[in-house]
């Protein structure tokens, strides 16, 4: 996984030009263990490399990803979306699902842990715990509207992985934001087209 995170970081540097790259630094092994006590789960052994390699992004204009221009979040910011995410829990449709069955039709959950969002868009991206039948513990999850979600990737390892065959295979490249939407960088097709859900799975499918 570090070889991954290395490889994906390298090609954002040729790219962008950043030096540094806006990441934190890594988060320690203690902070890791004292937050998975507090939410009772263990977290990803992969995302818990990419803590340890980088503590989240280190603020939220100089680098997007995507879909939906996300940026990732430090353990701390992430634990703190968690409780105001669940401050009013409802989970009246649990027993319903979606996605053939992957996803159970609930946004926030104790058991959803946010690791990136758009804040202005209000677009999450879970590690999903309370997967459907048809899902799997761990599963990415990402809203792309108010109401419905969809499975972006298996896992955070695959979403590191996509990244990485994306940008190589010349499909997707990071270059600067026009300067009516800002100063930083974001991810967009080689035909310059603004990676949403749909666009990520065309072209991470094609």
């Amino acid at each position: 996984m570090r070889t991954l995170i290395r490889k994906l970081f390298s090609i954002l540097s040729d790219q962008t030009h950043l030096n540094p790259l806006p990441f934190n630094d890594e988060c320690s092994a203690s902070q890791i263990l004292q937050t998975e006590r507090l939410l009772n789960l263990k977290l990803p052994e992969e995302y818990k490399t990419f803590l340890q390699y980088c503590n989240g992004q280190s603020d939220p204009f100089t680098l997007t990803f995507p879909p939906d221009q996300l940026i990732f979040l430090s353990l701390d910011d992430a634990v703190q979306l968690w409780a105001e995410l669940n401050l009013y829990p409802n989970d009246h449709f649990f027993d319903q699902l979606e996605a053939n069955g992957k996803i159970r039709s609930v946004l926030q959950h104790p058991r959803r842990i946010p690791i990136a969002y758009n804040e202005t868009g209000g677009a999450y991206l879970f590690l999903d715990y309370i997967p459907g039948p048809r899902g799997k513990e761990g599963q990415l999850v990402f809203n792309i509207n108010e109401v419905d979600c969809v499975v972006i990737e298996d896992s955070f390892y695959f979403l590191i992985q996509n990244y990485v065959r994306l940008l190589e295979s010349g499909k997707v490249i990071v270059k600067k934001q026009p300067p009516e939407y800002g100063q930083g960088y974001w991810f967009v097709s080689a035909q310059d087209e603004l990676i949403n859900w749909t666009v990520y799975e065309r072209l991470k499918n094609a």
